[in-house]
């Protein structure tokens, strides 16, 4: 069996993905040994995702209770089923320390567990030894004396828009290093709990695309006793407590390892990404982006890398340039290298809420642009603009209003044109169905 760094071991069982055997459709095995009895094994790791549904999981567990039986000389015999799931997923050992250290240990929002196993679990996976639990505490603790209680789920059932919302936040925390509690004692004024306006200056401080359709919504889901204001502890539940990424996305949980890799060893990205464009044609094909990541993450499989470079290759010319590698590679944040275009998500977010009340309501796109076209001149100026887009969402700066204006524009005459105003409203918005 090979050996070095990228050595595996769940259990006592070890491997090297160097000794790769086969793959399967849900799985790849590989030769690999007993670590304590030194006999050859194969080791087949199963990708779990393939087995979310309930169809699959059934089909899964008949097929070890069937291995499980199963004893001949001509049939390969089950020795046995481990499981791995890290809390701090990484894929290089800097960036796991530097997750450890940063990230709080959250835990899956849809894996509801005790109140009493997430606390012994916290305390086991304390960086400092002295916060760590210790045998006293060990052997007081109601895991040990096996009262569990029962699997603790949260008392509000988030939506998939919210937890969209909860999801990007928490991907721009990590990505920025932010205390997110130390960023609600700056925006609480009295130090206990956020109003609404105070939320949403916060947030919008943290995920400059959002809009105030966005941020009274979320407020609304997560302000647990509906008073109107959001404590530190309904806060925190839902941006600490629970990892909202989306478990099925493999592509963006690899792409968030890579960051963590390349931010951990201060890896320069056109440094990284003109050693690779070997023809210098300003592009990475497949074959050159596979090379480049299997230097930074040589962990990757094949399969893998290809999910990844459908996700950079955003205009699908089966080529990833610069600009799509810098997009994915910084986003959230303003670098050297580009700058994240906040302004520009923002103002599609807004055009498309514009858009949505108009078909949720059954309303018509030249009737309202007449009804605010005050001095019946056939255009919009911006102060009718503003009137108008305020409706749709009431903190919008003035900054934010003019960039808004200039994208419906279209002409540049300072003035928005009917047949302008319908065409901004079909093509800069997200496609939108009639209920």
């Amino acid at each position: 069996m090979s050996s070095g760094s990228n050595l595996k071991k769940v259990g006592k069982y070890q491997w090297s993905e160097q000794d790769f055997l086969g793959k399967g459709a849900f799985g790849s095995v590989f030769k690999g040994k007993n670590i304590e009895t030194g006999d050859q094994v194969a080791v087949k790791v199963l990708q779990m995702q393939h087995f979310k549904n309930e169809q699959a999981k059934v089909q899964l567990d008949e097929e070890i209770n069937v291995m499980k039986k199963l004893d001949s000389p001509y049939i390969v015999k089950l020795l046995g089923l481990q499981e791995e799931n890290e809390p701090w997923p990484a894929r290089d050992l800097n960036s796991f320390i530097t997750n450890i250290e940063l990230l709080p240990l959250r835990f899956p929002y849809d894996k509801p567990i005790s109140q009493e196993s997430k606390d012994f679990l916290t305390q086991c996976l304390q960086v400092e030894e002295e916060s760590r639990i210790d045998w006293n505490r060990l052997f007081e603790h109601p895991i040990t004396k096996k009262a569990l209680g029962p699997a603790q789920d949260p008392n509000i059932r988030l939506d998939e828009r919210a937890k969209r919302i909860i999801r990007d936040i928490q991907e721009i925390v990590q990505i920025k290093n932010l205390d997110i509690k130390q960023q609600f004692g700056e925006y609480a004024k009295n130090k206990e709990s956020l109003n609404l306006d105070e939320f949403h200056s916060l947030i919008c401080k943290i995920d400059q695309r959002l809009t105030s359709v966005d941020t009274d919504y979320l407020f609304k889901q997560i302000d647990e006793n509906n008073d109107g204001t959001l404590s530190l502890h309904e806060f925190t539940k839902f941006f600490l407590e629970y990892d909202f990424s989306d478990i099925t996305d493999k592509a963006s949980h690899i792409i968030t390892d890579l960051k963590e890799i390349i931010k951990a060893n201060k890896m320069n990205l056109f440094e990284i990404f003109e050693k690779y464009d070997e023809n210098k044609g300003g592009t990475l094909d497949l074959q050159e982006f596979t090379k480049m990541l299997k230097e930074v993450a040589n962990g990757l499989k094949d399969y893998e890398i290809q999910v990844i470079f459908r996700k950079f290759d955003s205009n699908n010319d089966k080529n990833i340039d610069f600009q799509e590698f810098v997009k994915i590679m910084t986003y959230g944040l303003q670098t050297n290298l580009g700058q994240f275009d906040f302004s520009g998500e923002k103002a599609l977010r807004v055009i498309t809420e514009l858009k949505r009340v108009i078909i949720e309501n059954n309303l018509n796109e030249q009737n309202i642009f007449l009804k605010f076209d005050v001095d019946m001149d056939k255009y919009l100026n911006r102060r009718e603009f503003r009137d108008l887009i305020r409706i749709i969402d009431h903190r919008l700066t003035n900054q934010e209003i003019h960039f808004i204006f200039d994208i419906f524009d279209i002409d540049s005459q300072n003035l928005i044109s009917l047949e302008n105003f319908e065409k901004t409203l079909k093509e800069k918005s997200f496609k939108l169905k009639k209920k």
